[in-house]
């Protein structure tokens, strides 16, 4: 098993963070922000009849034409474009659609129309400049023709999820939604749905290969005869497993057959990634097999096997290459984010951390003499071996951002953390910014945060200082990487190797073997002061779409994880006070029918945020939605399925008192007892969505608000089904170092996480609430081994549901359900390490969100929820998302 305490869970989209990125903000912002050029609407604004008007968003430009009407769904088609011909083509098309009076749109300027081409586009959405949207199948017909006498000769990229017209290069159709009906599905997210002829829905899946709902035919053309899957590509090399996929194509481990070696293959497709120099997927795969060979024999590289082309796409293969990633590296044998050590584990590690570090230097040196530069090092493209406690190997991949300086065109790609200042307005890349890069990745190889500089500058100096008193380590490590980091072009990796390889000293004294300092409750509370000054300072009342900077996770202005209700609940519960602005801000927010149901992400957990700060008018009406909510059943987790809301239940029936709220929750509690299906003294609920481990998604969160019901009813059989889903959850844990009990997100999944929502935290917060009710020793004996995976004094992140600050909630529950001080004493580490991430502010402390590449406020992932475990751990107070009460002063049955 590994440790995911430097990862996250694929629930944690990175996709929807890097939508987040481009604008130029301090703060995660959404791409409907952005303010287009007026490049291509220049274009076509003359061709326009006066009966057509545009319309203007971020990412789409759309025409439409007055008294048209748009059908739902049908026939539409798309036209694909690249940089040099996209203002022709969309002349030409604007022309053919104007004069049949058919609505298009089209990507809004050449910068949009980039991240349609890019590496890290969707390759269901890939290429689509252009889409056109036929009255019916028969104009469809009629466009595709005129249209394809238009586009001869234009060259653009083969759209994935579509058909391509005969042989035209640019012009493309499928079947989809035209006004598509969109619904929250029950995870929350954003869903498309067609019509079938029978009146029922089905998702319209944008899928990187071209379907034709099952009630249609294509119309267009003769069907195509399907490839043979087990065809060989270049007639040698068989394909076992897709090692990765991108826009610009996929990258395989596969067998040759001439020599029977495992090699690796690599896939470009034609006018897909252009770099700012215009050279396309193609192009750049065609450089890095000129660089592999010219480093042939060096050992710093893959060597090159040969380049192929079948239909359109460029092939190249390599040698595959033994190894894991210096990512896998750093999870696997970085003390950093482990929560026990031994000065002789420590000092084995040293001597691991030098070695690796000399022979990347190695690499890099024979790289540069060799006159390439690398370009892009980051802790994905360096593959290490590690034999015996050694590194016996490096070798560098992907070259896709490397390049010879006066022979190969200019080039800039980077890794967001690995960017050498000033380097984002080049076009080009210098020894200096691989020697920077370099500084960066050995800092990596302790804990994975480099990209915390895009929010604090000094943040890899002020880290490594931090590393080396910790952890003893000797003072030339900080030297090397800071000299990196500061460096010009005339740094010498051979003296940079000779420090380290000649510095074969021990570790000094790791504090980390020592207790945590307790921090005073006058610091901690100046933080909290500080930060919440911060997050009342950057609320933005003329917004609706957000009123405090949040994670791109968010689903709702309101929501309590990431919206302004998590926000209102911290100052209420820290300042006891909310400011009248932000009370009318919420209250004016609209509550729909699309509004998700639950209770961290929807509206049960809006009903309780309102009544928290005494809104109770607007709890209510968000509390009938949700009991009214088509999804309210589709899911059974805490934080947003049908425990959420029993738990919204109570919490509502504690405070106000009305027994109404009580009938819902016990009407929860007896549908789970209905539903649920017993394994032995274990339970679970498959009709209700795939297995989650948890207190967020899996059976941790739905034994809570068990165990809530039970104390507030009296019902012994809630306690029962409450353990039996608690043990569901305890059966996936797995012994990590020294015994310490980690849980995947999944029952089958192989990464243990230590975190509040997803991880041993949260699941270590029930257990200290059912030993509190039940007196069973062997859930204090588990609390006891969650501890060991739960105090680190670093992480990737130091947010609530992902980060240190939710280990540090843990520890504070586990304090006060077992009345065990050391817990809180543990929790100052957490807290130690949760102040390493704070930015200075003009308006007070800010702290990185998930993710680290801006400032986020919220609950989830940002300040709010910081500043509530620091204020808990300042004045040991109880957990305010929780109603604890019931436990802590049961009063046994309620009417």
């Amino acid at each position: 098993m590994t440790s995911g305490a430097n990862l996250v869970p694929p629930r944690f989209n990175m996709q929807q963070v890097v939508k987040h990125l481009h604008l130029r903000s301090d703060f995660y912002e959404p791409f409907e922000r952005y303010q287009p050029s007026d490049a291509f609407v220049k274009i076509i604004q003359e061709q326009l009849p006066l009966t057509s008007r545009i319309l203007r968003e971020a990412f789409w430009t759309h025409i439409q034409h007055l008294g048209g009407e748009v059908p739902m769904q049908g026939w539409k088609i798309h036209v694909s474009a690249i940089q040099k011909n996209a203002p022709a083509i969309l002349s030409k098309v604007a022309q053919v659609c104007c004069a049949a009076r058919v609505p298009f749109k089209f990507a809004s300027d050449p910068f949009v129309l980039s991240l349609l081409l890019g590496k890290g586009c969707a390759r269901g959405s890939s290429g689509k400049f252009m889409t056109i949207y036929p009255h019916d199948e028969q104009q469809a017909r009629v466009l595709l023709e005129e249209l394809y006498a238009a586009l001869q000769g234009f060259e653009g990229p083969y759209v994935l999820s579509d058909r391509r017209f005969r042989d035209c290069s640019v012009l493309y159709y499928r079947y989809g939604g035209f006004t598509p009906i969109t619904r929250r599905d029950a995870d929350g997210l954003l869903t498309s749905y067609l019509m079938r002829p029978d009146l029922q829905l089905e998702p319209d899946d944008r899928t990187p290969y071209f379907q034709v709902p099952d009630w249609l035919h294509d119309p267009f053309q003769a069907e195509e005869p399907e490839e043979s899957a087990s065809a060989r590509l270049n007639g040698r090399y068989e394909v076992l497993t897709v090692l990765s996929y991108s826009n610009s194509g996929g990258v395989y481990k596969a067998v040759d057959h001439q020599t029977g070696k495992t090699v690796v293959v690599k896939e470009a497709r034609p006018h897909v990634d252009t770099s700012a120099s215009g050279q396309d997927a193609i192009e750049q795969l065609r450089k890095e097999f000129r660089l592999l060979s010219h480093l042939r024999g060096s050992g710093v590289a893959p060597e090159p096997i040969e380049t192929f082309t079948e239909w359109e796409h460029l092939f190249l293969v390599q040698e595959f290459v033994q190894g894991e990633s210096l990512h896998t590296f750093t999870g696997k044998y970085s003390p950093v984010i482990r929560t026990s050590h031994t000065e002789d584990e420590l000092q084995a590690w040293w001597q691991l951390l030098r070695s690796v570090a000399v022979s990347i230097l190695d690499k890099v040196r024979i790289l540069h003499a060799r006159d390439v530069v690398f370009g892009d090092l980051s802790l994905n493209n360096v593959l290490v071996t590690i034999e015996d406690g050694r590194c016996v190997g490096v070798r560098l991949i992907d070259f896709e951002g490397a390049s010879r300086p006066g022979v190969d065109t200019a080039v800039n790609m980077f890794t967001p953390g690995f960017a050498r200042p000033g380097r984002t307005a080049r076009q080009y890349t210098t020894l200096a910014d691989d020697h920077y890069a370099l500084g960066a990745l050995l800092f990596s190889l302790l804990l994975p945060v480099a990209v915390l500089t895009n929010v604090r500058e000094n943040a890899l100096p002020s880290f490594l200082e931090d590393f080396t008193a910790d952890f003893g380590l000797p003072p030339v490590f900080a030297e090397v990487v800071n000299r990196l980091l500061a460096a010009d072009d005339l740094v010498d990796l051979d003296e940079l190797t000779a420090l380290l390889k000649r510095n074969d000293s021990p570790l000094g004294s790791p504090s980390i073997l020592r207790a945590p300092p307790t921090l005073s409750q006058d610091d901690l509370s100046r933080t909290v002061r500080s930060a919440l000054n911060y997050v009342v300072a950057s609320a933005e009342f003329e917004r609706q779409d957000r009123l405090f900077p949040s994670s791109p996770q968010q689903t709702h202005s309101l929501g309590l994880d990431h919206g302004a209700l998590g926000v209102a609940l911290t100052l209420q519960t820290v300042q006891n006070h909310v400011p009248e602005a932000v009370r009318q801000w919420v209250r004016e927010q609209p509550l729909g029918a699309n509004t998700a149901p639950g209770l961290l992400s929807g509206l049960a957990g809006m009903a309780v945020g309102f009544a928290q700060i005494g809104e109770r008018k607007s709890a209510e009406r968000a509390y009938q939605l949700a009991r009214r909510h088509d999804h309210l059943y589709a899911r059974v987790h805490l934080h947003g399925g049908l425990s959420g809301f029993g738990l919204a239940s109570l919490t509502l029936f504690l405070q106000w008192g009305d027994a109404s709220y009580l009938q819902e929750a016990k009407r929860v509690g007896d549908l789970l007892d209905s539903t649920a299906r017993w394994a032995g003294h274990r339970v679970t609920w498959p009709d209700f969505g795939a297995q989650e481990v948890g207190l967020g998604y899996g059976q941790s969160g739905i034994a809570l608000f068990l165990l809530y019901l039970h104390a507030v009813t009296g019902e012994a059989r809630y306690l029962r089904l409450g353990e039996a889903a608690l043990a569901e959850d305890l059966a996936h844990g797995r012994a990590l170092d020294s015994g310490a009990l980690g849980f995947p997100d999944r029952p089958e999944g192989k990464i243990l996480y230590p975190y509040w929502m997803t991880g041993s935290a949260g699941v270590g917060s029930v257990l200290v609430r059912y030993f509190h009710v039940t007196k069973n020793p062997a859930y204090r004996e588990l609390a006891e081994r969650i501890r060991q995976a739960t105090t680190p004094q670093y992480s990737v992140f130091p947010s609530l549901f992902m980060g240190l600050a939710g280990l540090g909630m843990f520890l504070m529950d586990a304090e006060q359900f077992l009345g065990d001080p050391t817990y809180r004493n543990q929790a100052h580490g957490a807290a130690k390490g949760v102040l390493r991430f704070g930015v200075d502010k003009p308006q007070g402390t800010a702290f990185p969100g998930d993710y680290l590449h801006r400032i986020s406020t919220d609950l989830g992932s940002g300040s709010s929820g910081i500043a509530l475990f620091l204020h808990r751990l300042a004045h040991g107070t109880g957990n305010p998302l929780f109603p604890d009460a019931a436990l802590l002063h049961p009063k046994g049955q309620q009417e």
